[in-house]
């Protein structure tokens, strides 16, 4: 996958996400959680391209172990921030409704599904 292709499809579902949640934050029920999911999407981005140039990196020398590992690591890195990033925002701004919630996880399974996507491009590629 040329760099190119990666940041258009990146800007792609931001642009796409950034939408839906704009859409969502125009509920008063989601409003006061917008640094939330501006903080949400901005780690995610930072991971994805990480982990695609560390993908990149690895499939150009042929390391198969580590394309593997770096996918385990990423899974781990991801569920820990998926968890840490709801439970500060929690605790910090004492939330009084679990809804707080909803525009992180669509942020979270977006840039997940789009991840999963890129990184079997370049398994596929690597062949």
């Amino acid at each position: 996958m040329s760099d190119s292709k990666f940041f258009s499809s990146l800007l792609a579902v931001t642009t796409f996400v950034g939408l839906v949640v704009m859409y969502l934050h125009g509920n008063p029920k989601f409003q006061p959680y917008m640094l939330m999911s501006i903080c949400g999407m901005t780690v995610f981005i930072l991971l994805n391209v990480a982990v695609y140039y560390l993908a990149k990196n690895y499939s150009n020398k042929s390391l198969d172990q580590k394309y593997m590992g770096l996918i385990y690591r990423n899974l781990a890195m991801k569920f820990v921030i998926a968890i840490t990033i709801p439970i500060g925002f929690y605790y910090h701004y004492q939330q009084p409704a679990g809804s707080f919630i909803l525009p992180f996880l669509f942020i979270y399974i977006s840039y997940t599904i789009y991840e999963t996507w890129m990184l079997n491009k370049m398994a596929v590629m690597r062949r």
